[in-house]
């Protein structure tokens, strides 16, 4: 993305008329006058440069563009919004109904701005063009494109996350969506897009980037002058850092065992609420991670009739360190709730107690209590 422009100094609509669209000698845009009643979304939208809308499997011309918004139909596109709609207009290609343009019209006083939204089956893509009264006598009225911030990665996560080496600072561009309304603009981290392109590495269990650790959404809210940033937080997000168990169907009980590294604890009771609780022998380079097999493993009937563990709440030595979720089934998973990226992780070393509280169950057809076939720390036992 590209960076705010400077707004600029304005001067009240007055009717003029004027030569037909073209550019000037800037190289900018230059539509049809309108008149001192304000602007109108379809005289507005009809005469958006559609040069610019360049992502389109079908072209569109001037001509075209402008038949379409207010004739409701061209040779090759229609209409998609009622005529009645004051803030939005959608045009398709007849022959391609994923190819699309969206209008969202944000007027004030003395300029107008108009989201851009363009959709194809492949790509997506989204602008802000600001539509501007200049009375200067060489292009009384004129489109600029109205730059928005160039997000990085690291503005929408955790401040708690230190993104590993390639992730950091890298443009969230490829991994942004946006929510065009009448209140403004709403930019979101598209999670699965970002967690699909991570490296091999970044989603081993020494460290994975978990979705739930993108805290941060901005807002582009229109004040019917201007829109104004805000950051936010995503909703529903919780400050406690969440982690999330990876599924693993070839691990086995032995794989960096560490069990013998330390001595277990447990709740007379394991419902939830009730306890798990490791203390470490030595100063054993564990702690981090883990190895469980969620469930009575001993039969299938066994696993699906008693209750398994969905989330953990985690204590280190009484301090809160954060949430695992589980996966609902029979296989290994593993977890770290102290990974390399996390600036604040707890420190392991002998007599640490890490205490695992049962705080939600995937319910089973028979037991109430959570069963728990295998759980060990896993690592470098030495």
């Amino acid at each position: 993305m590209k960076s705010l422009l400077k707004y600029l100094i304005f001067l009240p609509i007055v009717l003029l008329s004027c030569s037909p669209s073209a550019k000037d000698q800037s190289g900018n845009y230059e539509p049809e006058s309108t008149n001192s009643g304000g602007p109108d979304i379809s005289k507005i939208v009809s005469e958006f440069p559609a040069f610019e809308l360049d992502e389109l499997v079908e072209e569109i011309s001037q001509e075209q563009l402008a038949d379409a918004v207010n004739d409701g139909e061209s040779a090759n596109w229609k209409r998609t919004t009622p005529e009645d709609n004051r803030h939005e207009v959608a045009i398709q290609n007849k022959m391609s109904s994923d190819n699309q343009v969206k209008f969202m019209l944000f007027r004030a006083s003395t300029r107008a701005f108009v989201a851009v939204r363009q959709e194809n089956a492949q790509v997506s893509t989204n602008e802000i063009w600001e539509y501007v009264y200049k009375p200067n006598g060489n292009h009384p009225e004129r489109w600029d494109q109205y730059l928005l911030t160039e997000y990085k990665v690291d503005s929408f996560f955790n401040e708690r996350v230190i993104l590993p080496d390639g992730i950091r600072g890298k443009r969230a561009e490829p991994y942004l969506d946006y929510e065009f309304n009448r209140k403004g603009v709403t930019i979101s981290f598209s999670k699965w897009r970002f967690m699909k392109d991570l490296d091999g590495n970044s989603l081993e269990p020494e460290g994975p980037l978990d979705p739930a650790l993108i805290k941060y959404k901005y807002h582009w809210s229109w004040t019917g002058e201007r829109f104004v940033e805000e950051k936010l937080n995503e909703a529903g997000y919780d400050d406690a850092m969440t982690f999330t168990a990876q599924v693993n169907e070839t691990a086995t009980s032995g794989d960096h065992n560490c069990s013998q590294a330390v001595s277990t604890k447990k709740a007379a009771t394991i419902n939830v609420g009730e306890w798990i609780e490791f203390s470490l022998r030595s100063n054993a380079k564990v702690g981090a991670n883990w190895q469980i097999s969620n469930g009575n493993t001993k039969s299938r009937t066994a696993w699906e009739e008693n209750n398994r563990v969905k989330k953990f709440k985690v204590l280190v030595d009484d301090k809160f360190a954060g949430y695992v979720i589980l996966a609902n089934v029979s296989a290994y998973q593993t977890f770290n709730f102290a990974p390399h990226w996390l600036k604040d992780p707890p420190d392991f070393k002998k007599g640490t107690r890490i205490r695992f509280v049962i705080d939600e169950v995937y319910h089973g057809t028979k037991n109430d209590d959570p069963t728990i076939s295998h759980f060990v720390p896993i690592g470098k036992c030495g």
